[in-house]
């Protein structure tokens, strides 16, 4: 795909610029799980970590209450919270009400419509989408390549055609 503008693009995970000139975002991962029990405990860590300097915190979502709780927190922290998903892109809809970034690898989520789905959605509310890809979620016509650094770029290049056919430009990809 030829590039149409060598100007840095600026991404917007809610208020927060990233790319484009602006200095690089300290971001982390929340590891344990989150659950109705710890929020009130999670919200102080996360704004501990805030205080520290992370602008971005990364949770993972394995199920909708997960999802939920994360959109709820949003409203109780200072930072952007961003939902990381894997395989069900209902997941990423529900996350998208509350969240101003998520996570998705296209290679997993399931299908072009579903992808096409949560880029819809990320427009209209203007989030952000990360696209991770990384070598064990290749889509399946790619999984069998020699040269796995080119399966990857490959499949990249492939979701950013989809998002690229739908006009969305507020995305960060990480191989």
């Amino acid at each position: 795909m030829e590039q149409k503008n060598k100007v840095p693009i600026t991404v917007f995970a809610g208020g927060l610029p990233i790319g484009g000139g602006h200095p690089v975002r300290l971001q982390t991962m929340w590891k344990a799980p989150l659950s109705e029990g710890v929020f009130t405990e999670t919200v102080r860590k996360v704004e501990l970590l805030a205080s520290y300097g992370c602008e971005l915190l990364r949770f993972a979502v394995p199920d909708a209450d997960t999802a939920a709780l994360l959109c709820r927190m949003q409203d109780n922290v200072s930072i952007p919270l961003v939902a990381d998903i894997h395989f069900d892109h209902t997941l990423a809809l529900i996350c998208l009400d509350k969240l101003p970034k998520i996570r998705i690898n296209p290679g997993n989520i399931g299908s072009a419509h579903k992808v096409r789905e949560v880029v819809r959605k990320a427009a209209d509310k203007g989030a952000a989408i990360r696209v991770g890809v990384n070598a064990g979620s290749l889509p399946a016509h790619l999984r069998n390549e020699d040269d796995v650094a080119a399966a990857m770029v490959s499949a990249a290049e492939e979701d950013l055609q989809i998002l690229d056919s739908l006009g969305f430009q507020n995305v960060l990809f990480s191989l």
